[in-house]
């Protein structure tokens, strides 16, 4: 007798019919027979692989495992034949059990249908009635449709629509009220602004104005102011000029009457000469010569000394003369 090494003692088999658990059992129990054929020689090879692992016990072992696994491969093959029966008879049992299904709920229907006569006509009384009472309330309410209408009195319902509407009407003429506030500001915005354009154009104009004048009044000014000092300069300058002549003439006159005074330095006879000549010649000359010819004398007396350029000459020659008739003036008093 065989040594029983695989018991099929599984809870599953438990929970389902007697029957059809041994025949569960009794599709499997050729494999556990298979894999108890197995058993001494599995024990053997294990034995000599823990006293010592030779190639022969290795090659072994690969010819048991390879033995084994044949087992688990059959296993697996029923396994699947049979789970694959029982769905298919799951199938026909769920076929079978949904034709009753149907036919019965069909009736079942029916009958609730009539059953249900005055429930549904009411449902659908106020399905229309929430259908109709929104369609008049959305004129008034954006979301009528979302609102539990049908299941007011009809008391309750005219004095909710007709407080919604009259809601709706005060809005509305709140907001054409506000809208004509809206219009109303935005016009007086629109004047104020508008004004404000026209004072602040005003006064850039004026600013401009003011600007320009006072441009032209510093323009004006830097004028008036430039002639006075042009006229200023032309003065000081004709001053200037005026002062170095009056220098020059002084200067001039300096060096005429040094020059006069080198020149006019006769001795008392000579002045006696002289006086005598004034007497008899009713003063005509100072001297016995012309005025010329002591020029003359003169101009080659000191050009001996001192050569002069021409235009120096005809200085002396007009210092010369004015003295000459100073001179004689004096002498005539």
């Amino acid at each position: 007798m065989k040594k029983e090494i695989v018991k099929f003692n599984a809870p599953e088999l438990q929970s389902i019919e007697a029957s059809r658990a041994d025949q569960i059992r009794a599709t499997f129990e050729p494999m556990a027979e298979m894999l108890s054929e197995f058993e001494d020689a599995f024990n053997k090879v294990v034995a000599e692989s823990e006293t010592e692992v030779t190639e022969e016990v290795t090659a072994r072992a690969k010819r048991l495992r390879i033995d084994i696994g044949k087992v688990r491969i059959a296993t697996e093959k029923i396994r699947k034949d049979q789970k694959d029966e029982y769905l298919r008879a799951g199938k026909a049992i769920d076929g079978v059990s949904n034709i009753l299904k149907w036919a019965i709920t069909d009736k079942e229907d029916k009958l609730k249908e009539i059953e249900q006569h005055f429930v549904i006509k009411e449902r659908e009384r106020l399905e229309r009635l929430q259908v109709e009472r929104a369609e008049l309330l959305s004129k008034y309410v954006e979301d009528a449709g979302d609102r539990n209408l049908c299941d007011m009195e009809e008391d309750v319902w005219d004095a909710y629509y007709k407080t919604k509407k009259q809601d709706h009407i005060d809005r509305i003429a709140a907001e054409k009220k506000a809208e004509k506030e809206r219009i109303r500001i935005r016009k007086e915005n629109a004047e104020l602004k508008k004004q404000a354009e026209e004072r602040e154009a005003k006064a850039k104009a004026e600013a401009a104005k003011r600007a320009k004048e006072e441009a032209e009044r510093l323009a004006e000014e830097a004028a008036e102011r430039e002639v006075l000092e042009t006229k200023a300069r032309k003065e000081r300058e004709a001053l200037e000029i005026k002062l170095k002549q009056q220098e020059e003439a002084a200067e001039t006159e300096r060096k005429a009457r040094e020059a006069a005074e080198k020149v006019v330095q006769v001795k008392d006879a000579d002045l006696k000469r002289l006086l005598h000549h004034y007497d008899t010649t009713i003063g005509l000359y100072c001297t016995d010569k012309d005025p010329a010819t002591l020029l003359r004398m003169f101009w080659q007396r000191s050009s001996d000394a001192c050569p002069l350029e021409a235009s120096e000459a005809e200085e002396q020659e007009k210092l010369w003369a004015e003295w000459i008739q100073k001179i004689t003036f004096q002498l005539t008093k």
